[in-house]
């Protein structure tokens, strides 16, 4: 897969004057790599949502539970679990290795990291009426992981240590934020 990319004098997009580029390139990636950064790619958006909620900033939940569903149930594209049936195959293993196979449990692992934290604060924040949604997404959660744990052999649950403070994204930091409380 070839990726462009380019490099622009001032910062981008300018809405008064256009840019000069400073140098055009271009990536090619594998299958695998692309895959990877997809995943990573999915985590970093629900990452970014859950850590943009502050005082100023509610927490978007429509915007929180559409990405939930795109990573655990899509509906229209076969979504995530297509990556790791695709490249946990004997001969895509023998293709590209132990260490292409890992990259992709690693990539894995982050987007389930991302998804536990929102499922733990869609909890908090879901009206009653809603609760049967949150339930067919955790459910939705909970079977993706039984899958990804065929494949990799492995669990891919975020094994976290407890800390004494309010870790940004948990459900008390939305409690706070939304009660008003800025400390985290």
């Amino acid at each position: 897969m070839l990726l462009p990319g380019i490099s622009v004098d001032g910062s981008f997009p300018s809405y008064r004057r256009r840019l000069r580029v400073l140098s055009v390139n271009s990536s090619v990636f594998s299958p695998l790599e692309f895959a990877c950064q997809k995943l990573e790619s999915k985590a970093d958006q629900i990452n970014t949502v859950l850590s943009d909620i502050s005082e100023c900033h509610p927490l978007d939940v429509k915007g929180l539970q559409l990405l939930l569903q795109g990573a655990v149930m899509p509906t229209v594209n076969a979504g995530p679990l297509s990556y790791a049936e695709a490249f946990t195959q004997p001969e895509q293993r023998k293709r590209y290795g132990d260490k292409g196979v890992h990259d992709l449990e690693s990539a894995f692992k982050k987007l389930m990291s991302a998804c536990e934290k929102a499922l733990q604060v869609n909890q908090t924040v879901v009206a009653a009426d809603q609760q049967t949604y949150h339930e067919v997404l955790l459910a939705s959660f909970e079977a993706m992981h039984e899958r990804l744990s065929g494949f990799f052999g492995t669990s891919l649950r975020d094994v976290r240590c407890q800390g004494s403070g309010v870790e940004v994204g948990s459900p008390m930091h939305v409690l706070n934020s939304i009660s008003g409380i800025t400390k985290s």
